[in-house]
């Protein structure tokens, strides 16, 4: 949630709690804001998690991650770091060595999509 309309919404509840609304208990409207504030929190740190990252963070160890090089065609693919015995370390994907600049961790599959192994010895 960005600071404007958070800025916004607690102006509006500060009014509420200071107008002589009988229907509107201060106990809610406080509640309210407490709810505002953790998602807002929440959502900043999602936010963190999704974001692009300088490619001198991303992991070394294997680990497919999505990879941004805006030379390539689509420039967004999904790749991994390449510790290559006796050869050169390198960013690897389908296409030839790319030069990624950015990378973001994959997105979890959709769990409607996810295989059932709960039965898997049956």
């Amino acid at each position: 949630m960005n600071s404007e309309l958070m800025e916004r919404l607690n102006d509006y509840i500060d009014d509420l709690m200071w107008a002589d609304h009988a229907e509107v208990s201060k106990a809610f409207l406080s509640k309210v804001r407490d709810r505002i504030e953790s998602q807002s929190a929440e959502l900043s740190r999602l936010s963190a998690l999704v974001a692009w990252q300088d490619i001198e963070t991303a992991p070394r160890d294997w680990s497919d991650i999505l990879l941004f090089d805006p030379d390539c065609d689509p420039p967004v693919f999904e790749g991994y770091y390449s510790c290559a015995d006796g050869g050169e370390d390198c960013w690897r994907a389908k296409r030839e060595y790319p030069d990624p600049t950015h990378w973001i961790p994959l997105p979890a599959p959709p769990v409607s999509q996810l295989k059932d192994t709960t039965n898997a010895d049956k």
